[in-house]
């Protein structure tokens, strides 16, 4: 197989890269949580140490701990996206290509390419194809890069012959 996909940036695409950042896998979702605990468990010290009731205490931080998460993934995060696809816009387009060597992207600023012996498994998302070495990503093919369902199909067969992974035939 060899194709090449044009990747114009979005922000729907960026946002749900941070939020896989902050709660795509096990480990990143325990993180969060525990931020949002600690978040908490620091409102409820506080309003304890100011003379509220116990029994208001427990439930004004679960919503403190729930608001800091939500502010966290939808602000911050949003922000973070809207900034990310900015600075994208502003380069340009991306081009990837992918051929029985590997896999490659390149804008006007840089390229990047990994061959197929640098990426262990392929995760699919509902929006993307995540390609990894033993355990980090290395690179992305945007499903809305792709086109139509028969192209996303071909795709998904080409990479799935190549490497293991969690794939979905969505």
């Amino acid at each position: 197989m060899n194709r090449s996909f044009t990747y114009h940036p979005n922000f729907t695409d960026n946002f749900h890269g941070l939020l896989l950042g902050l709660w795509g896998t096990r480990a990143r979702t325990i993180r969060s949580g525990l931020t949002c605990f600690m978040f908490g468990l620091f409102s409820a010290l506080l309003f304890w140490s100011v003379g509220m009731p116990p029994s208001a205490v427990a439930p004004t931080a679960v919503l403190f701990a729930v608001a800091w998460g939500l502010f966290v993934t939808l602000v911050i995060g949003g922000w973070q996206a809207w900034l990310l696809t900015r600075r994208q816009h502003a380069i340009g387009p991306a081009e990837i290509r992918i051929s029985e060597d590997g896999v490659e992207r390149s804008t006007r600023k840089a390229r990047v390419t990994h061959g197929w012996e640098a990426i262990a498994f392929v995760d699919e998302t509902r929006r993307a194809f995540f390609l990894y070495d033993a355990t980090q990503p290395l690179f992305a093919i945007e499903k809305s890069a792709v086109g139509p369902a028969e192209e996303l199909a071909a795709l998904r067969a080409f990479l799935r012959s190549r490497k293991p992974g969690n794939y979905a035939d969505r």
